[in-house]
């Protein structure tokens, strides 16, 4: 988990004693276990909970969790991009939704005066003073007409900017997401590969054991097969010595008995 490594560097102290692993018990368990409970697809979360006590007189024991995501500092960065992204994206959507209401409201302020340019021109009355006023009237609406339109225009070409402007962010957006869809898949094989790598070295350590076990066991039937074989050397050498003794035996009698013959005749 290289991207939670600093995290968990300023989190966790030398001394500090990890308990749980989303809620698994791991004091004790082996270093393979540990590492399938930490490992796991990029972008997912992982709560381990920690003990520490303290060196001051009393020795008071602290209870911490700390919650880390899985991935890479390139997969941390890029998913941190995402989401700079998503909120630039959801902040221009608010900004455009505002100048569409503005100009909704303009539209509706443009509308009204050109009802009122419409009515200049038809006076109900012939009376020329309220002519002359229509006129004026008349007048100062075609200029705020204009100064509306022209503020409109610019609105109008702001929220096309803005439009684009999500456009852009949106198309990045999905390539970014696209991208992480790819690193997620090659993350996914490399994890993948990693256990396959794991799971054969444990199966080629058993194998190593078991050859070692072997070996051991014939050497040690070799070893109790020559002892046995020296002890009968042994004993052989005994017995034949102790038959040339007898031979020795017999030959010096059969002397006597030759030698007394040799008299009696």
């Amino acid at each position: 988990m290289p991207g939670g490594s600093a995290a968990l560097a300023r989190a966790v102290k030398t001394g500090d004693i990890l308990l749980k692993v989303d809620g698994h018990p791991c004091l004790g368990i082996a270093l393979e276990r540990l590492r399938t409970l930490v490992l796991g697809p990029q972008g997912s979360h992982v709560t381990m909970e920690f003990k520490r006590e303290s060196l001051r007189i009393g020795k008071n024991i602290l209870y911490f969790d700390v919650e880390l995501v899985r991935g890479s500092p390139s997969f941390l960065k890029l998913l941190q991009r995402c989401h700079s992204l998503a909120q630039d994206s959801d902040r221009l959507k608010n900004l455009l939704s505002i100048e569409q209401v503005k100009c909704e409201s303009q539209l509706a302020v443009n509308k009204e005066l050109l009802a009122r340019l419409q009515h200049a021109h038809h006076p109900a009355s012939s009376d020329t003073l309220r002519v002359k006023e229509l006129e004026d009237e008349l007048a100062d609406a075609k200029q705020a007409n204009s100064i509306l339109q022209h503020h409109l225009d610019g609105q109008m070409g702001k929220s096309r900017q803005l439009q684009q402007t999500l456009s852009m962010i949106q198309t990045a957006s999905a390539a970014q997401k696209q991208q992480l869809e790819q690193m997620l898949t090659l993350e996914q094989d490399r994890l993948a590969w990693v256990t396959e790598i794991e799971q054969r070295r444990v199966r080629e350590r058993d194998m190593h054991q078991t050859i070692q076990h072997k070996l051991q066991s014939d050497v040690a039937a070799h070893a109790s097969a020559r002892e046995k074989a020296d002890s009968s050397l042994v004993q052989a050498l005994v017995d034949s010595q102790l038959i040339r003794q007898e031979v020795a035996v017999l030959r010096m009698r059969e002397g006597n008995v030759r030698g007394r013959l040799e008299v009696a005749e």
